[in-house]
């Protein structure tokens, strides 16, 4: 059996995804695909009548499928991750299942923060996925829709070592959407206790980061996940503050249990999550919660261990999708 995982080229997704690609049959491929320039489909439709149209596209989506050395049709499958939907020709998804070829979808999003337009954008071919075969981490989404819920969504990274001392103690890195003042009234609270803090806040106005200097504190810059995961190794606490209302958990999550580092989270949902260990996890509404959490809790990092098992790899999901081939 084959599979095919496609993706764009964030590097986001090669880290997430690296497991995976230490599997013979099981690799990780970029989705290019000409179809998706309109002009260019506008113009070969005009240079050709209907029937050369369909023969000649027939013919590029087995140079795709040639590409990723897929020969065995009834003995392959393909999982697709949203952020590649929108350039999906949905009669490629067409043709695949002519030619009995199972294929999946795993939102690495959720549909809350893609929004109303990208939602629009990707809706054509979103409708040719049985919903058996489409993947969410959102538990509430994939209840809602009736996808499969999976935490199958984090490979570790190994490449990066830690320190021997910490560079720091508690580590934040997220994109505004209405968090950045909690995330400066976090710090404020920490640095008071003598805590050392590396906050990366992105998405902010010049106004708000003006305002807000704080040496601990940078601003606007987005960190690259390799850059992440070296900050996750050399801290003892990762931050996690989530938006309002939001039921799934983000990386830091996944970071916090497979690399053994502390995690302070105000999503209360945490103690449903596997591995979810009281001793090292703590969580917040307030302020006033973090300030009556000791110390130690930030400047000791010794005996952490979750005990994590490898769950969470990828590999599991494109196996449940490979038994459903056929």
């Amino acid at each position: 059996m084959r599979a095919i995982v496609v993706t764009n080229e964030n590097p986001l997704w090669t880290c997430i995804f690296s497991d995976i690609n230490l599997s013979d049959n099981i690799q990780v491929y970029p989705y290019n695909d000409q179809w998706s320039d309109k002009l260019g489909l506008l113009l070969f439709k005009i240079c050709c009548n209907h029937y050369a149209y369909h023969l000649l596209r027939n013919v590029w989506f087995q140079y795709i499928l040639a590409r990723w050395r897929i020969k065995d049709h009834r003995d392959s499958c393909i999982l697709f991750l949203n952020p590649v939907l929108r350039n999906v020709d949905p009669s490629f998804l067409d043709y695949l299942r002519m030619k009995h070829i199972c294929y999946g979808l795993l939102f690495v999003d959720t549909l809350s923060c893609l929004g109303d337009a990208e939602l629009k954008r990707i809706q054509p071919a979103l409708s040719h996925f049985l919903p058996r075969r489409i993947y969410s981490y959102d538990k509430k989404e994939a209840e809602a829709h009736e996808w499969v819920h999976t935490y199958c969504y984090y490979s570790t990274e190994k490449r990066v070592q830690p320190d021997s001392s910490p560079k720091m103690d508690v580590f934040l890195a997220l994109y505004d959407k209405g968090r950045a003042e909690t995330a400066v009234l976090i710090y404020d609270c920490l640095k008071e206790k003598g805590i050392r803090c590396s906050f990366y806040i992105s998405g902010v106005s010049e106004q708000f980061a003006s305002a807000n200097i704080r040496s601990g504190i940078t601003y606007n810059r987005t960190l690259s996940y390799e850059e992440i995961i070296e900050q996750v190794y050399n801290c003892n606490v990762l931050l996690e503050i989530c938006q309002p209302g939001q039921f799934s958990h983000t990386l830091r999550t996944y970071e916090s249990i497979c690399y053994n580092k502390k995690l302070l989270t105000n999503n209360q949902n945490i103690t449903a999550f596997p591995f979810y260990n009281a001793e090292y996890v703590r969580t917040f509404s307030d302020i006033f919660e973090i300030d009556n959490i000791p110390v130690q809790f930030f400047t000791q990092r010794d005996g952490i261990d979750f005990k994590y098992d490898g769950r969470f790899s990828p590999r599991i999901l494109i196996e449940d999708l490979m038994n459903q081939n056929g």
